[in-house]
């Protein structure tokens, strides 16, 4: 199977088959090669139900899980984005073409300096990079609209909440290996209450120096 046929598969029997049915999203699955962000030797797979190494001990997630967080987040062109984790670019890049601006914080200067090359080749000047520990959330100027947390975390820290406005939301993946985890959805309404819906199960990599809770040792 040539890649193109796999571009189609991928989303004929991967993103189409599990609900996401947004035009939009569909479409720029379509227009972002995933083969030009992984490394030559996962070519084969940059359309396949799966999640790939991208270096770091960091994952690709799979085709599926992004745009199903796509298609919940509902982005709107004029909200601004936080990425905790830019990986490779590629989840960065779609977040780019559906905000108006996309902070991405990404701990590995190699993966940083990658992303920001793919994002270049791509024209797409709305993304800011930035370098440093964003497990326990990031100071930002202003909050955002939305926080998408690509790598997993035992629990949401609370001063991720003050990184979002009114009616802002923060996508995570809570849980530990080996047990399960669930890509959760938690929102801030406007009278500042806060509520947490769980969406779908996943098994993702721990976001690299995730805060762990305190164990209760005998």
């Amino acid at each position: 199977m040539n890649l193109h046929d796999a571009k189609a598969n991928m989303i004929k029997q991967q993103i189409r088959t599990i609900g996401v049915t947004d035009p939009t999203i569909i479409h720029l699955f379509q227009e972002i090669d995933r083969t030009a962000f992984v490394s030559p030797e996962h070519q084969d797979l940059a359309y396949a139900d799966m999640m790939l190494p991208i270096g770091n001990d960091q994952v690709m997630l799979s085709p599926a899980d992004q745009a199903r967080i796509l298609q919940v987040l509902k982005i709107q062109p004029h909200e601004t984005v936080l990425e905790i984790g830019t990986g490779n670019g590629f989840l960065t890049a779609l977040l780019a073409k559906l905000a108006s601006e996309v902070i991405s914080v990404e701990l590995q200067a190699t993966l940083r300096s990658e992303a920001a090359v793919h994002l270049r080749r791509l024209h797409i000047d709305n993304v800011k990079l930035e370098g440093g520990n964003a497990a326990n959330g990031w100071k930002l100027e202003a909050p955002v609209d939305v926080v998408v947390i690509t790598g997993s975390l035992p629990f949401l820290p609370t001063s991720f909440k003050a990184c979002i406005k009114e009616r802002g939301r923060i996508l995570a993946i809570l849980g530990e290996q080996p047990g399960a985890m669930q890509v959760s959805l938690i929102t801030r309404s406007d009278d500042n209450e806060y509520k947490i819906k769980s969406l779908f199960d996943t098994n993702a990599p721990a976001l690299e120096k995730a805060v762990q809770p305190e164990r209760f040792v005998f």
